[in-house]
This record gives structure tokens, sequence and C-alpha cells, in this order.
């Protein structure tokens, strides 16, 4: 079952990539966007994007950052894509480590941290997402929550632990990678061990599955970016909280690219551009809480939920280059395998 579905969502990204093929090469005055992100946030950006660059139409490829990772790479001779939008950056340090992106100066770089974008110029972060502690906040107080990473691990949360599968999720793998370049792989994966005891080995392949059992009480503790968990409470009026951990939260880039040999090249850069715009970054701040990467941008715009300075865990991305695979494969082997065998 589960190849099958793979199949088809390849077969889905595949069509849909055939109809643009047909389309864009009737008309220059399109850019087409690869992006992991759900259909409301895309869908509200492009209308906005479009609304200040009348005459350019955006055409959007939607799937899971590994399938469209796979579908630039099948297209690398002929690329239909235009831009790479959002995902985690493990992605994009393979894209560009095969010369899959390409080198653009952005506008306004200087004002984007180091650590948010490529000394190359392949990509730049549009936001920080931080990953924080959070909890059903009818059944765990703000005096009992966990203040820090290595009280998840605590005796007293046994079983009230749920994370997602790294394998499976771009924010636990950016979890377990921040934990390892921050403590050391010796410490780190000691911590994922006794982690990986609290759940008894038990993982959730959604973050929907991951908040539902949060609801519900099923769980009542767990790890994600801090943009969704504002999103479920404020929206959904989900009973959960914050907890920003004492050490640092860790801060992950969510980038953009510009595909190599992107077919529509002028488009594709005045999209890039402008999700870096005041406009752009006010609609992902002030509706999804998204935190943008630029420092430049008013603090009094951001809303109060994110407004607040981040203590952030001392990690380099740049650095990750292919251990984060060696180091998800050892996971997998030594953790969560050995635990089910």
């Amino acid at each position: 079952m589960k190849k099958l579905l793979v199949v088809l969502g390849l077969l889905v990204v595949v069509g849909v990539a055939v109809g643009i093929y047909r389309q864009s090469n009737v008309s220059k005055n399109v850019v087409v966007v690869y992006t992991p992100m759900f259909e409301g946030f895309i869908s509200e950006i492009n209308r906005l994007f479009e609304e200040q660059n009348p005459g350019i139409t955006v055409q959007t490829v939607r799937a899971s950052t590994t399938l469209l990772e796979d579908r630039i790479r099948s297209e690398k001779a002929k690329p239909l894509g235009d831009v790479m939008f959002a995902g985690d950056l493990t992605t994009y340090l393979q894209l560009k480590k095969h010369n899959l992106i390409q080198p653009y100066e952005l506008s306004g770089s200087a004002t984007i941290p180091t650590n948010m974008k490529d000394p190359d110029k392949t990509w730049y972060a549009v936001y920080q997402l931080p990953g924080i502690i959070f909890y059903n906040d009818k059944l765990v107080t703000p005096d009992q929550a966990p203040k820090d990473w290595e009280d998840l691990v605590k005796p007293e949360w046994k079983e009230a632990i749920l994370i997602r599968n790294p394998t499976q999720s771009g924010v636990a793998r950016a979890f377990y990678i921040a934990l390892i370049k921050a403590w050391g792989e010796g410490k780190a994966f000691d911590f994922f061990q006794k982690l990986n005891d609290q759940m008894n080995g038990n993982y959730v392949a959604s973050n929907d599955k991951l908040l539902g059992a949060i609801v519900r009480g099923e769980a009542k503790i767990s790890v994600l970016n801090e943009a969704d968990v504002w999103m479920a409470r404020n929206e959904k009026s989900y009973p959960l909280a914050v907890a920003y951990p004492s050490s640092g939260a860790f801060v992950m880039p969510e980038p953009a690219a510009i595909i190599a040999g992107a077919p529509h090249l002028d488009a594709a850069k005045k999209y890039v551009e402008f999700l870096h715009t005041v406009p752009a970054m006010e609609f992902a701040a002030n509706k999804y809480y998204k935190r943008p990467a630029r420092t430049d941008y008013p603090k009094d715009k951001l809303p109060e939920e994110i407004r607040s300075p981040l203590k952030a865990l001392p990690v380099d991305w740049l650095s990750v280059g292919d251990q984060g695979t060696v180091w998800l494969q050892k996971w997998s082997e030594d953790v969560w395998h050995k635990k089910a065998s």
C-alpha cells in the first residue's frame, strides 16, 4: 500500500508538471513554483504576488519536499519549475550539491543572518521557524511543563511525550540535527534513546495526527514549529501552550531558491524578491505566525505571540552537509529499529 501511494503521488506530480510544460511554453508571463506549503497559505501568497505583478500568473506544484526534490532531479536536463519555496534545509543543501539551484543576488540580503542564507547565494531563508516544546494546557500547568529539552526525558513524562518520526518530518529531522550540533553525538544519541523509551518507540506520521493526539490527551507534550502551534491554538481553539526551552529553540531556515535553468527566470526573480517584501512578510507573520528572516522587519508589525526576542540553540546549519543523512540512518538503526527489534 505504501509503495502504491508513493507511485500515485509521483503520477499526480508528473501530471501537473506535464500540464505546466504545455502552458508555460505558450506564455512567458508565468512563474512555476514548487512547494510543500499547504494550499491556503500558498494560494494567498500567490494572489498577493499577482496583484503586485500584473500580467504574471503563478502556477503551483504542491507535493512533499521529497517528491519535489526528486522531481527537480528528474527534470535537470529540461527544467519545468522556476522556484522552490519552503521545505527543510537539508533538501536545499542537496539541491545545491547537485547544481539544481542557481545563484541569485537578492535585494536586501545583508539583512538576513549569515546562518540563514547560502554564502554562494543559491538559497535565502524567507522565514525563521523556531522549533519549541508545546503541551496540552488542560492537562499540564505552566509550572509543571518542561522548561528545557532534557526535561522531556524525566520519569514523570513517561508515555506522555509524542513527536513526529524524523524520517517523515522536516521539523523532527531539524530537531535531531540541532541537538547533535549543539550537544555532540554522544550526548544527543543518549537523549534520543531515552526519548524513544519515553514513547515506547511510537511516533506519528503527520502534524494533524500529532496535534489530535495532544488535544485528545493521548499524549500531553510534544515538539513542533512555533507557527503551527500558534495557528492551532488561535485559529482552531486547541488547548495548547508554548514552552520556550531555556537553552534555546532550534531555529530553522525556511528557504526559497531559483531552480537551475528556470524557464521563466525574470518572473522567478520577481517571485523570490516578492517573498521578502514587507507586504508578503506581514501577511505570513500576522496570519500564519511566521517570523521573517530579515532582521529589518519592523517588530511592531509582528503579532504579539512572536514579537519577543528568541533565544536560539547554537546550530551551524551550513556545516551539516551530508551528515544529516548519516545521522538519520544511525538513529533509525541504533535507536528506533533497535527498540522495535
